[in-house]
C-alpha cells in the first residue's frame, strides 16, 4: 500500500533527528551499513534508521544535478522521497532517528532545511546535523583512487587533480554557509582517527550527538577500504577495455569488483598505497593552507588539525610521482588476462537484471555479517 504523502500535512516529529551529511570518503559507507544492520542500541529508547527496500543510505532523497562540465555537482531534495522518509520515520516513532546521505555535501543547506521543515519539522534542540571533514590532501587522493575504481578517470588519472582540488576541497565557505542556516544544530567533526571517539566513525557520530554511555555499538568489518595502486591498476585495465559501458555501469562494476578484488589479484601480491608526490603535495599545501587555518579556527577551537595534516601529507609524500599506468605495476600476461575477463564482466553488466541481482546479493552479504551487540 502506498505511504501517505506528507506534502501538505507535515507531522511534527517528537524524537531526536540526526542528519549525518557526509562528507564523502569519511567512513560514511561503514556508518550506513552498520546502522542498516542494527548495530547500535540505545541505553534508553529506540534508534531508527528508516530505509526502503534495498537501501543502505538516504542518497535517494536527493537528485544530482550538473550545470555544465566544469560546474560543481549539486544535489536537490526530492519532495516525494522526503515525504516517504517522513512517513517511515513517523510510523516507527523512535526516540532517535538517523538520516545519512553523503550527497548532502553538495546540497545547499537552505534546500535541506526547507525539505525538513516541509516534511519532518522538529522542535528546538531536536535536530543535529553532523558533517565530517577529511584533511584536504588525503581527501583529494582518496577521490582519485575512487574515480579509478569506478572507471571515471581518464587514461592519465593524475591529470586534472589540481582542478578538482581548487573546485571542491575548500571547506571554510561551505561550513560557514551550513552554520548560518542550522546554527548551533550544525556540528563539524574532523575525520581523523585519533580525534574520533573510540577511533571509530559510528561511535563518534553517536557520541557527538547523544554523549558517551548513551548507546552501545558493535564493531563490524570496515567497509569501502582503500585499494592499493596494484589493485587500482587492475580495475583501470578492465574499465578502459569496456568503452561501451555508460558512466553508471562503470560505477556499479567498479564497486562489485572492488568487493571481490581477491578474485582478480595473485595471492599474496603487494599493495602499494596511493600517495601524492612531493611537488604536488607542496603545491596543495600552499593552496589549502588558508582554508585549513580558517576551519581550524572556526570549528576546532584553534587546534591546528587540518593545518598539521597538510604538513604530514607533505612529509609522507612520495619523492616522485607514482605512475598510474598498468604496465608499471602489472606484467603483460596479467594485463592480457584482465582484458580478456573484461569481456565477461561487460556482458554481465549489460544484462537487464544484472544491477538488481547484484544489489540483492550485496544486500544479503552486508546484512549477513552483522555481529551481535
Amino acid at each position: 500500500m502506498a505511504e501517505k504523502s506528507a506534502f501538505h500535512d507535515p507531522a511534527f516529529y517528537s524524537g531526536r533527528l540526526i542528519v549525518h551529511s557526509g562528507d564523502h570518503k569519511t567512513g560514511t559507507t561503514s556508518i550506513q551499513e552498520r546502522l542498516a544492520r542494527g548495530e547500535v542500541r540505545l541505553a534508553e529508547g529506540q534508534l531508527a534508521y528508516p530505509l526502503g527496500k534495498g537501501q543502505f543510505n538516504h542518497n535517494h532523497l536527493l537528485r544530482p544535478k550538473r550545470a555544465n562540465r566544469l560546474a560543481l555537482p549539486r544535489s536537490v531534495p526530492l519532495d516525494d522521497a522526503f515525504a516517504r522518509f517522513a512517513a517511515r520515520t513517523l510510523r516507527q516513532g523512535a526516540t532517535v532517528t538517523v538520516l545519512s546521505a553523503e550527497r548532502l555535501e553538495s546540497t545547499r543547506p537552505e534546500d535541506l532545511a526547507a525539505a525538513l521543515r516541509r516534511h519532518l519539522p522538529t522542535g528546538p534542540g531536536q535536530l543535529t546535523v553532523v558533517s565530517y571533514i577529511r584533511p584536504h590532501i588525503p581527501r583529494l587522493i582518496s577521490n582519485l583512487g575512487e574515480h579509478i575504481k569506478i572507471g571515471w578517470s581518464s587514461d592519465t588519472p593524475w591529470r586534472g587533480v589540481m582542478v578538482r582540488a581548487w573546485q571542491r576541497h575548500r571547506y571554510a565557505r561551505r561550513i560557514a554557509a551550513w552554520g548560518k542556516v542550522f546554527g548551533p544544530s550544525y556540528v563539524v567533526r574532523p575525520a581523523i582517527r585519533a580525534e574520533l571517539a573510540g577511533g571509530d566513525s559510528l561511535e563518534d557520530l553517536m557520541t557527538t550527538v547523544l554523549g558517551p554511555g548513551r548507546f552501545t555499538a558493535a564493531r563490524g568489518r570496515p567497509s569501502n577500504e582503500s585499494l592499493g595502486v596494484e589493485d587500482l591498476m587492475r580495475l583501470h585495465v578492465i574499465h578502459r577495455a569496456l568503452a561501451g559501458l555508460d558512466r553508471w555501469q562503470h560505477h556499479d562494476l567498479g564497486w562489485m569488483l572492488s568487493e571481490q578484488i581477491d578474485t582478480l589479484r595473485p595471492a599474496g601480491g603487494p599493495s602499494t598505497p596511493l600517495r601524492p608526490h612531493k611537488r604536488l603535495a607542496e603545491r596543495m599545501r600552499r593552496g589549502f593552507r588558508a582554508d585549513a587555518r580558517a576551519v581550524d579556527a572556526a570549528r576546532f577551537g584553534g587546534r591546528p588539525l587540518l593545518a598539521d595534516a597538510l604538513d604530514q601529507a607533505v612529509d609522507t609524500a612520495q619523492p616522485e610521482r607514482v605512475p598510474l599506468d598498468p604496465t608499471a605495476w602489472l606484467d603483460a600476461g596479467e594485463i592480457a588476462t584482465l582484458r580478456e575477463r573484461a569481456r565477461e564482466f561487460g556482458e554481465a553488466v549489460s544484462q537487464p537484471d544484472w544491477k538488481r541481482n547484484w544489489k540483492e546479493e550485496r544486500r544479503r552479504h552486508i546484512l549477513g555479517r552483522a555481529p551481535s551487540v
